[in-house]
């Protein structure tokens, strides 16, 4: 429910900055990534809790998958700007347990919120991205 309710506030949002500043602009592609990602956390748990556990048994991604997509790279990344720092911190706090006996629910709905963050944004800046190509195509 958290989620269809943030979700609703979050393109209600997006309505008025579209007429504020223009759906083509580079200011309302990155005001879409912000909210999306920004607000993934919160939806992540609750879309997480509907998801069957069947689904994440056959989501695994293989440690050689995992470095081919270069999520070394970028974990690397958020660990250097402390990132990782302070979720791990949050997610300790929520569960009271050491970093080694997390709760596997924490990065399911953190996966979940960033697909939700992705969706939200990719529908929403890759029309504009489309229009921006075909623009480019002719100079």
């Amino acid at each position: 429910m958290a989620a269809l309710i943030l979700t609703l506030a979050a393109v209600f949002g997006l309505v008025i900055a579209a007429h504020a500043v223009g759906a083509g602009t580079a200011v309302f592609a990155c005001t879409v990534t912000l909210l999306a990602f920004g607000l993934a956390p919160f939806a992540g748990g609750s879309l997480q809790r509907r998801i069957p556990e069947s689904v994440w048994a056959r989501l695994s991604l293989s440690r050689s998958a995992a470095r081919r997509c270069g999520v070394d790279v970028f974990n690397t990344a958020l660990s250097a700007i402390r990132w990782n720092k302070h979720v791990m911190a949050m997610r300790r706090g929520s569960s009271g347990l050491s970093a080694e006996h997390l709760n596997p629910r924490h990065i399911q709905a953190a996966a979940v919120g960033h697909a939700w963050a992705a969706t939200g944004d990719l529908s929403l800046t890759a029309p504009r991205d489309k229009l921006m190509r075909r623009m480019c195509a002719g100079l």
